[in-house]
């Protein structure tokens, strides 16, 4: 459970060690207004796998075998490192045996885990896992490609950097299935 009141106090004791005046008009309400801010951002810390089941409960039966790619999920995240955004483009697709989700899932599943302070390539592995476990399709493939404010306003303060990550299971783990290629070019 988030506690706002404790964020509150954390960010109060920031302003404080930054040297900043609590009565500048401008600052005044922040800390109320940062919590208010973070439980929103890290919604996805509360009851994970029960909205993650809830998102993903309604499939469908099909004979569809082909590939279904949901691509370009933008959402945000936060690197756990140093608790900066991290800007995601999240391309998913998956190969169904016998059933599949309404494609708006893919996108809410997406973003119940980016909702989180998590590695990129466990947020890949997450998106994945979870659709493999509900769908058993016969594979699922994520690739994400982050923008990290952690090197991009600091440190290296590399700002056109990106980073790719990938998480695959089943026929696109396979090179004779060609799925790995398809899914690549499709996405481009």
């Amino acid at each position: 459970m988030i506690k706002e009141a404790s964020i509150e106090t954390a960010i109060t004791n920031i302003i404080d060690a930054l040297g900043l005046d609590r009565n500048d008009p401008n600052l005044i309400g922040t800390p109320k207004r940062v919590a208010k801010a973070y439980k929103e951002i890290f919604a996805g810390l509360e009851d994970t796998e029960a909205k993650a089941n809830t998102i993903l409960s309604r499939t469908f039966p099909s004979n569809n075998n082909q590939m279904v790619i949901v691509d370009n999920i933008k959402v945000y995240s936060m690197c756990p490192h140093h608790l900066l955004p991290v800007e995601c483009t999240i391309h998913i697709g998956y190969v169904p045996d016998g059933m599949v989700i309404g494609l708006s899932k893919l996108a809410r599943i997406a973003e119940l885990y980016a909702s989180q302070p998590i590695l990129q390539e466990d947020l890949a592995e997450k998106i994945a896992s979870s659709i493999s476990e509900k769908l058993k399709p016969r594979g699922v493939m994520v690739v994400i490609i982050g923008k990290h404010y952690c090197m991009v306003m600091r440190g290296v303060n590399k700002r056109e950097s990106a980073t790719t990550t990938s998480y695959v299971e089943g026929c696109f783990r396979d090179p004779s299935e060609g799925s790995r290629e398809e899914f690549l070019r499709l996405i481009k």
